[in-house]
């Protein structure tokens, strides 16, 4: 059997590259500045992986005449799970101290997923936006990564064997036909995740799902086809135009880009130009990337990305919001559970002489691990929502999930354009209040409600969580992780129905940490109290109370569980942080200048004095950080009813 391509060897300038894909990765998660695209390295390692593992497949089919599955698979489940588990196992005991049950039930859910690498369908679902506040508290949030890859490994060298021909008996394998099925799997790779990038709601489906990320491990692939050659001039320029590739991207991109699609070509294509470039051993990019200290890095890579992540996570929870410096030292200081991982577990495991050449014992051992960690995560899952029905940790579970009751009955659309009215109370009554707004207004409903049945009123609401009623610009949201252009559209349309119905009292509240200069949050606001004015016999603004900025019942549940984990054994709300209050200030001075507006403050009446606290009595006053509880907000009813 001929030999198709040049023979595999070890690459220098390619461990310097997984050293810059994984610092890449790392600075990004710890936050430091000027890398808001540090989240590309994942794209590289996705090319590299796809140069290297068809790089090795078309060799063995070129020696060998075949390519053996079984050991493929078993080198890298030697490689990958052993690390794996040992993160999964310490972090789960990590997050069994630090955790609540309730918290512990939700994180857990994932933990099984990430044992049998499935976590990039779990998050696609759990977390939509990679860079959204739920996606940034789950210590596994990097595993969605190592999912796409093994999915990958699965996949791929069955795809190069039948682009080979070799399912055939072909005698001789065809690199000409291998090229065609890999191009055509990247063409329609790529054109999947460009349509649901840009879709309205398929950003979170392109970004975790392995189908709309072949394409990167393809363009990887198809440079190993490539005959090799070329001057040590146009290496040169090819391996530094790649590297500069990679760091623009990692510079210009940000949590606003659309991505994958289109963006991610550039670091796709420039790494391709790095690894093209390494094919000459005298290029001073090859030099670059071999130094040392990036030798080193690159070797640490995977261990240093499954523990950099969670080590940033934890740290958070035990210590509270950290500087850039603490963000940077826990990135850091993971480098050495990365190093002791890579030491006794990854290294002597991938090259055990019992296992080398017996695939099938590999996969048996690593699969027997899989499942029996997979089983023990589940038992933990299952634990967890017992312990957080247990007495002194049940009612904090159920405050945090004790929303007001629009939301079982579907009133609020969230992510769509689509105007819900729900109306509460006598359907005959002559007079009827609206409340409008985000969830900040929803989570008045319960007060509204009681104070407009006894005073013989019904209540209407439209509310679309994380949009403004004020007329402001497009807004990005984190959660949906893409512009929420339905926010315009829900606006206008809720004040047509005002404008149709003319009730007799429009109640009117939002949050106030939408990223908006002061000016233009007051000048919004001012635009759609001038028009409710016009519309309602009477507009009252509901100021958006301090917010806790700190899970209370998460935390009121870590103090009953295990006293000294929380970080405030008080759980003290902190209040509105600075841009906030800002905001709040405008907002308020801007509906006091608008004629026939009645401002609601009832900030005093939840922080009594200005001080904040998690109780008011036996109730707890916040769900979570930012949202009054139910029965909280219902305790609050006599203050509305001035205005009825």
């Amino acid at each position: 059997m001929p030999q198709l391509l040049p023979r595999p060897r070890f690459r220098p300038d390619i461990e310097g590259l997984r050293a810059v894909a994984v610092l890449l990765v790392v600075a990004f998660h710890a936050g430091v500045p000027g890398l808001d695209g540090g989240f590309v390295g994942v794209d590289v390692f996705f090319v590299v992986s796809g140069y290297l593992i068809t790089w090795l497949l078309v060799d063995e089919a070129g020696r060998e005449g075949r390519i053996d599955l079984w050991r493929f698979y078993a080198r890298r489940a030697r490689r990958l799970v052993p690390a794996l588990l040992v993160v999964l196992l310490v972090t789960g005991a990590l997050a069994g101290v630090l955790y609540a049950p309730m918290e512990q039930r939700d994180v857990a859910r994932l933990w099984p997923l990430a044992a049998l690498y499935l976590s990039n369908v779990g998050f696609a679902d759990w977390a939509p936006d990679y860079h959204g506040p739920r996606a940034a508290e789950h210590p596994l949030l990097h595993t969605w990564s190592l999912g796409v890859e093994e999915q990958f490994y699965l996949a791929w060298p069955v795809l190069v064997l039948l682009g080979l021909g070799l399912w055939r008996g072909a005698r001789t394998p065809s690199l000409r036909r291998l090229g065609l099925v890999l191009g055509a799997v990247t063409a329609l790779s790529f054109g999947l995740s460009t349509a649901l990038t840009y879709a309205p709601v398929g950003r979170a489906w392109a970004f975790y799902l392995s189908p709309t990320r072949a394409w990167e491990f393809g363009v990887g692939a198809l440079a190993v086809l490539v005959p090799a050659g070329g001057s040590r001039t146009r290496a040169e320029i090819l391996g530094w135009g790649g590297l500069a590739g990679i760091a623009l991207a990692g510079v210009l991109l940000d949590a606003s880009t659309p991505f994958p699609g289109v963006a991610a070509l550039l670091p796709a294509l420039a790494t391709v130009a790095v690894l093209r470039a390494g094919t000459r051993d005298d290029a001073s990019c090859v030099r670059a990337l071999s130094a040392r200290p990036l030798q080193w890095i690159g070797t640490l890579s995977y261990s240093w990305y499954l523990w950099h992540w969670p080590a940033l996570v934890f740290a958070q929870s035990a210590l509270g919001p950290m500087t850039l410096g603490g963000r940077i030292l826990a990135a850091v200081a993971s480098i050495v559970p990365a190093w002791l991982s890579y030491r006794f577990v990854e290294s002597p495991i991938r090259y055990a002489p019992a296992l080398v050449g017996r695939p099938r014992r590999s996969l048996g051992w690593t699969v027997g691990a899989t499942v029996a960690l997979t089983a023990l995560t589940l038992g933990w899952w299952w634990a967890s929502a017992g312990w957080a029905e247990r007495p002194g940790q049940a009612a904090f579970a159920e405050v945090r999930a004790d929303l007001p009751q629009i939301y079982d009955d579907g009133c609020d659309p969230y992510g769509e354009a689509t105007l819900v009215e729900c109306a509460y109370g006598d359907p005959e009554a002559e007079r009827v209040a609206v409340l409008v707004g985000d969830s900040h207004a929803g989570q008045w409903f319960p007060a509204l409600r009681a104070a407009t049945e006894a005073a013989g009123w019904r209540l209407v609401v439209y509310t679309l969580s994380a949009c403004p009623v004020a007329d402001v610009p497009v807004l990005y949201n984190e959660v949906l992780g893409r512009d929420d252009v339905a926010c315009a559209v829900w606006r206008a349309s809720a004040m047509e129905a005002i404008g149709a119905m003319r009730p007799e009292a429009v109640f009117v509240s939002m949050s106030n940490a939408y990223d908006l200069a002061p000016d233009v949050w007051a000048g919004g606001t001012r635009a759609t109290l001038q028009d409710l004015v016009e519309l309602a016999g009477r507009t009252v603004l509901i100021v958006d109370p301090p917010a806790a900025q700190i899970n209370v019942p998460a935390c009121l549940a870590q103090v009953a569980w295990r006293p000294g984990t929380a970080l405030d054994p008080d759980c003290r709300p902190r209040g509105s942080d600075a841009d906030d209050a800002e905001r709040v200030d405008a907002q308020a001075a801007a509906a006091r200048s608008v004629p026939g507006v009645d401002v609601l403050d009832l900030s005093g009446v939840v922080c009594p004095g200005g001080t904040c606290g998690p109780r008011d009595g036996d109730l707890v006053r916040y769900r979570d950080g930012g949202h009054l509880s139910r029965a909280f907000a219902e305790s609050l009813a006599g203050e509305f009813a001035p205005f009825l």
